[in-house]
Order: C-alpha cells, then sequence, then structure tokens
C-alpha cells in the first residue's frame, strides 16, 4: 500500500471520527475497541469481501454504489461506536457456537451467519447509516479501495 493511499485512509477514519487512531498492518481490517484503533490491513480476503458486500446490500440496497472499502472500515468504527459488554459476550458465545457447528460448511452461510451476530449486525448498520448520510465524504474519498 503505498502512502497516498495510507494518508486517504487515515484521512477518512480521522473525518469520521478524530479521536481515533489508525495503525497499518499486513492482512486484514479490525479494530480494538478499548484502544479505538482501526487496522488496515495492506491484503484483504476478496471473497469474505464480497460476501460481506451482499451482505451490507440485502440490509439496505442504496449501498450498492457505495465503495465497499469504505464500508468495511465504516463497519470498524461501528464497532467503536456501538459496542456494549453485553453484546461484546453474545458475540463470543454466538462466534465460538458457529465454529463448532459450520466448522465444515459452506464458507459463505459461515460468513452470514458471523454477519448476522448483533455485535457484527450493529456495526455494519452504524456503518450504512453513516455513509448514506455522508454521501459527499464518501464521493470524497471513493478512490480509496483494497
Amino acid at each position: 500500500m503505498n502512502k497516498e493511499m495510507k494518508l486517504g485512509i487515515y484521512n477518512f477514519i480521522k473525518e469520521v471520527n478524530m479521536d481515533l487512531r489508525v495503525k497499518f498492518q499486513e492482512y486484514d481490517i479490525e479494530c480494538d475497541i478499548y484502544d479505538e484503533i482501526i487496522y488496515i490491513g495492506a491484503t484483504f480476503d476478496k471473497q469474505i469481501d464480497k460476501y460481506f458486500q451482499e451482505f451490507v446490500e440485502q440490509l439496505e440496497p442504496k449501498c450498492k454504489n457505495i465503495n465497499p472499502f469504505l464500508l468495511s472500515i465504516l463497519h470498524e468504527i461501528g464497532h467503536i461506536e456501538t459496542w456494549t459488554e453485553e453484546d461484546l459476550e453474545e458475540k463470543h458465545f454466538l462466534y465460538n457456537m458457529l465454529q463448532m457447528n459450520y466448522k465444515d460448511s459452506d464458507i459463505k452461510e459461515y460468513n452470514n451467519m458471523y454477519f448476522r451476530i448483533p455485535l457484527e449486525q450493529n456495526a455494519t448498520e452504524w456503518g450504512i447509516n453513516y455513509a448514506l448520510s455522508h454521501l459527499d465524504l464518501m464521493k470524497k474519498y471513493n478512490w480509496l479501495h483494497n
């Protein structure tokens, strides 16, 4: 990932929430809810990204034309903005159950169930709402991609 992309990602996140920290890493996008850090990876799993985008469009068809990379970042910010201890405990339980019950199942089915864990869906819905209410910001950073 070049410096221009990193600076663009950093600026996008800071425009959403100035208090968040941004760090770059080798793989995937994730967050640390306690330290309010968004981690941006240099590489991603394109198949899971596709399933995530399909899920987003199921929740809100208007998101079909919104940059999926930016929606992924907003999802991570959404975790920081929406999480509760109860939701986090429930996610750990449901995630463990999902891993036990769907270990050998279809990866698409597994991901669709994972995306519906309340903590995950809340973060996605926050990201969708933010994107749709800040379309100018989304257009400004539409050049960012993974």
